[in-house]
This record gives C-alpha cells, sequence and structure tokens, in this order.
C-alpha cells in the first residue's frame, strides 16, 4: 500500500474488536495482534521495535540466530514491560524514578558506586548505578560525563534488569530484604551477574555499542555496569549508511533520493575515515576493503546522478545497493557483535567488585528496600520527609511531578502499605485522558468524576526558571507527527513539543515540566491551580529533583 497508493497502512480493525497493528522499521515488518486494553497494542509494538533495536542494533536478522537466545531476551524484556506499565508509574508516564534518600546515604551510595568504578580496568569509560525495585537509586561514572544518551536508555537498562531477576532467586523477608539464607552457600558468578550487548543511544551515534554487566547484589536490589565499547564514531557511521540505503527503495521523488544519497556518502565518509579504530581484525579489515570496492563501483555507475535524479533506479545500481547493503550489515555485526567480545570484563574481577559492594550496602540494604516500597508515599508520614509538607495542601491524596528536561520523576505510591485508598486504577486513567487531552493540544486541563478532582499541567521555563510562552501553537505536533505519542521509550515526545514550540531555542534553553493532581472530593479550580505551582517548588526542595540532567550523576 505505502509503495503502490502513497498510503500505508498502519492499523486494521476487525468486526470483532481485534486490532492488526504494522510497523516498519528499515526493511524489517512487524505485525501485532491485539484487543483495546490498558495497554494499546500500537504502543506495545512501538516498544518492540525499539528494545529489538537495543538488542541488535540495526540488524535485526539476529533475532533469527540458531540458539535464540536474542529473541527470549527480547521476549522477557517484553513481558517486564507490560508487568511495569501496569504497575509502576515511572513506566506510565515514562520517566526515571529515583529514591528519595537523605544527604548522607546519597554521599554512601555515590561512595560506593565510584568505587565500583574506579575498580574496573582502565580500558573502557565505565558508568554504573544502583537499583532497587526497578527505581535508580544512585548513578556515577568514570567519563567526563554519564553517556549524552536518552534518558529512555535508563528505562530500557531497568527493563533489562527485571528482565534478569533470578527465577531461582530467594524469597524475601518481612523487612523487604532478602532472608539470611540467602547469604548461605558460596556464589555462583552465572547466576550473580549476566553481561549483555546492548546499543544506546549516543551523542554522535543513535545505536552505539556497551557491553552491560547486571550484578544481583540481592534479590530486588542490583548493580548495573554500563561499559562504553568507545565505537561510538564507528557505529553511528554504519548506521547511517545501513538507514540510508534502506531508505532508498521506499523513497518515491528524486529530491528525496537526493537527501538519502547525502547521509550514505557522510555515513561510508565517517566509517572509512575511522577504520584504525577497528583494530587488526581480518575479517573486519576484509570487510570494510569490500566496501570500498563496492561504494567504488556504484559511484562509477554516477550513483549519485541516478539517485538524485533519475525517476527510477536502473537495475544495476539496484542491485549495487542490495550488495552494499548486505556487506554493511556483515560489517556492523563483526565490528558491534564480534569485538566487543574481547573487551569484556573478567569473572573474577567483577565477583570482587560485587563482593566488596555488597560489604559495604549491606548496613543499608533494609532502609532501602523500605524506601522503595514507600517511596514518598502520602500515607505514611514516617517514611519520608515530603510528607510532613502534604498538610498545606488540603485534599490532596496523590501527585506526580516530572523534570521532563532530564525526564525524572517524583511521586507518592498508589498502593499505601496499609492497604488503604489503592489509587493505581485511578491514578492509570488519569494518565491516560490526559495524554489524550495533550496529544490534541491541550497542555492544562482540569477535570472531576464522582470521587476525585483532577489536574493537568505541562509548562516550559528557561534556565533561570522563568516562565515562557510557547511561540508556535503545540498543536502544531500533531499535524507534523500524527503517530507521536507522550513518552521517551519510543522517542521524546516532549523534546519534539519543545523544537516544535520554540524553533529558535537551544535544546539547553528551554526546560519543560509536568504536573499531574488528584484531589479527593469537588475542589475549587482555583485551589487547583494555586497548588499547583507550590507543589512544584516543594517537591524540588524536598526531594532535590534535579534542575539539570548532569544532578543525576
Amino acid at each position: 500500500m505505502g509503495l503502490e497508493f502513497h498510503d500505508p497502512y498502519s492499523c486494521i480493525e476487525c468486526e470483532n474488536g481485534l486490532l492488526m497493528v504494522f510497523s516498519e522499521y528499515l526493511t524489517y515488518q512487524f505485525l501485532c495482534l491485539g484487543q483495546h486494553s490498558s495497554l494499546s497494542p500500537r504502543k506495545y509494538i512501538s516498544v518492540a521495535v525499539s528494545l529489538a533495536k537495543l538488542l541488535c542494533g540495526p540488524v535485526l536478522t539476529r533475532l533469527k540466530s540458531s540458539d535464540a537466545s536474542l529473541s527470549r531476551q527480547l521476549a522477557d524484556m517484553l513481558t517486564s514491560y507490560c508487568e511495569l506499565q501496569r504497575s509502576s508509574q515511572a513506566y506510565h508516564v515514562e520517566a526515571v524514578e529515583r529514591l528519595i534518600i537523605g544527604d548522607d546515604v546519597q554521599n554512601k551510595m555515590v561512595s560506593v558506586l565510584q568505587r565500583v568504578v574506579t575498580g574496573l580496568p582502565s580500558g573502557p569509560r565505565a558508568h554504573a548505578f544502583l537499583a532497587v525495585d526497578s527505581t535508580l537509586v544512585r548513578a556515577c561514572t568514570r567519563a567526563a560525563r554519564w553517556p549524552n544518551c536518552h534518558r529512555a536508555s535508563f528505562l530500557h537498562l531497568l527493563l533489562l534488569v527485571n528482565a534478569l531477576k533470578p527465577s531461582d532467586a530467594p524469597t524475601d523477608d518481612a523487612e523487604g530484604g532478602p532472608s539470611d539464607d540467602a547469604e548461605a552457600g558460596p556464589r555462583q558468578p552465572t547466576a550473580a551477574i549476566r553481561e549483555v550487548l546492548c546499543f544506546l543511544t549516543a551523542s554522535r551515534s543513535p545505536l552505539s555499542p556497551y557491553l552491560v554487566y547486571v550484578m544481583h547484589v540481592w534479590d530486588g536490589m542490583d548493580l548495573v555496569i554500563v561499559c562504553d565499547l568507545c565505537m561510538t564514531d564507528v557505529a553511528g557511521g554504519l548506521c547511517e549508511a545501513i538507514e540510508s540505503v534502506a531508505r532508498c527503495h521506499q523513497a518515491v521523488t528524486p529530491a528525496q533520493r537526493s537527501q538519502i544519497y547525502g547521509h550514505l556518502k557522510h555515513g561510508l565518509t565517517v566509517l572509512f575515515s575511522y577504520t584504525n579504530q577497528l583494530g587488526r581484525s581480518a575479517e573486519v579489515r576484509s570487510l570494510v576493503g569490500r566496501l570500498r570496492a563496492q561504494w567504488g563501483q556504484l559511484r562509477r555507475l554516477k550513483v549519485d546522478a541516478v539517485l538524485c535524479g533519475a525517476d527510477t533506479v536502473p537495475p544495476a545500481v539496484d542491485q549495487g545497493l542490495a550488495t552494499l547493503s548486505r556487506t554493511l550489515e556483515s560489517t556492523f555485526e563483526a565490528v558491534c557483535h564480534a569485538l566487543p567480545e574481547r573487551a569484556a570484563v573478567s569473572s573474577s574481577q567483577l565477583l570482587r567488585l560485587l563482593d566488596q559492594a555488597q560489604a559495604e550496602l549491606d548496613h543499608y540494604r533494609s532502609f532501602l528496600f523500605a524506601r522503595a516500597v514507600s517511596n514518598a508515599t502520602v500515607e505514611t508520614r514516617s517514611h519520608l520527609s515530603i510528607s510532613r509538607y502534604l498538610d498545606n495542601f488540603p485534599d490532596l491524596v496523590h501527585f506526580i511531578y516530572v523534570d521532563r528536561s532530564a525526564h525524572l520523576m517524583t511521586a507518592p505510591s498508589t498502593r499505601p502499605p496499609d492497604g488503604r485508598h489503592d489509587l493505581t486504577d485511578t491514578v492509570w486513567s488519569m494518565i491516560d485522558l490526559a495524554n489524550r487531552y495533550l496529544c490534541e493540544g491541550h497542555m492544562s486541563m482540569i477535570w472531576r468524576d464522582q470521587h476525585y478532582s483532577y489536574g493537568h499541567f505541562l509548562w516550559f521555563e528557561d534556565a533561570m526558571g522563568n516562565p515562557q510562552k510557547a511561540k508556535e501553537s503545540p498543536k502544531r505536533l500533531k499535524a507534523l507527527y500524527p503517530d507521536l505519542q507522550p513518552g521517551i521509550l519510543v522517542r521524546d515526545y516532549f523534546s519534539t513539543l519543545i523544537s516544535v514550540c520554540f524553533p529558535d531555542a537551544t535544546e539547553e534553553g528551554v526546560r519543560c515540566y509536568q504536573l499531574f493532581l488528584v484531589h479527593k472530593g469537588p475542589v475549587q479550580s482555583s485551589r487547583v491551580l494555586e497548588q499547583s505551582q507550590r507543589i512544584a517548588k516543594t517537591v524540588w526542595e524536598v526531594s532535590g529533583a534535579a534542575a539539570t540532567p548532569l544532578d543525576l550523576l
């Protein structure tokens, strides 16, 4: 339909309510069958594509490998996503949740992570973070800064951690930590440490290879080490070339093909200029030599003139592009899948670091597990300092505050420890309704039902905290990107919204914030508006919510 009529179908709904949803990434086709539910098939298939790219890069044929390990891992991560999307506010609003802990505990966590990254071999640029029950505790880096990647990478990695939970994990005791029996007996390296090659977004590459080590400290607590393989430029050039060749067949007009040719040429130029980074692998040198020869042959066929000026692509050029595509994918596999095996950190080194971290964290584990259960809980006043501030907000029963510039979330639990007033379904419905109206361009709205009053506010500020009024209507976003949905797992909706509303602003010049409020019973709109302004400041003061992405470090 897309090639013949320029009107591709993205979804077909059957009479019995069954949905058939289609998606495409490069030359790969995805199909999802499902019913209307809290997790729509459209969202599910989009997340499936993003997770497949996380595990395979742009060469998704690896999912068909003989041992089926990658396909099983993808299935486990999708299962984890469905579970967390139903149970976690962080995954429902798609933002990173941090434990709210005091300065002394924060400093201790940073100290532990710093010893972990400095204890690694001097080669890779290492980064580490600690997570408790899919909630970020703290992050640390040995490089100049954390990888310049999207906050969605944290959500992806936390999904990976959740999917790699040991199936034979010991049961927890009443305090939320592991039982004493969990410490008995020797540690099994294969059960304690898992190594996964992941492709994360970097500054100069949409999919750059990193070695990720997931180390289970205790059941529910994980130490994650992310090693940068320092192949961002090579991976970026390969990704750009692979995507350009794939899109050549989708381009309709010479103008589109001209733009694609520019990206193809740039990607290959970058790849060839960084050939020295590829080491002494005979296979890689042979593949790069074949790429040079095939690109030279295409240039002799006047590929630039053909793609930029001709209405149709001659068979010789078409066949040459197909051959180049296969060689590019083989090169990507050899460079980004085979070479990282030589950069792996030994199990003995990782076990030593894990034992050191476990010894240092032992004194804090009960506190961290308890805080993960009642992070910013409204009902349990004794657990968190922010709770005492809620007395200043009459009838407030729940809030979600998100710094969309860093995608960091602060929110009470929807499930109080005493089991009363479970707000999960209420909060999920509020988020879904607010997102539907946000897609229509409504950034502020107040509504109510029989039991609660709700508010959703999204606003912009400059670096000094001064309110900023959008220069273009947010409704233009839907006209430009009709399928884009609020969130960051698939694509950053909010950075795209900023670029549309502030076309001349820099990425750091405008910051975006989001606030959801739930009040008990009918509440005047004036009170909701007044509280929305005060609660944002209160949350920042109490939780230390990041003013910039670097505060996470």
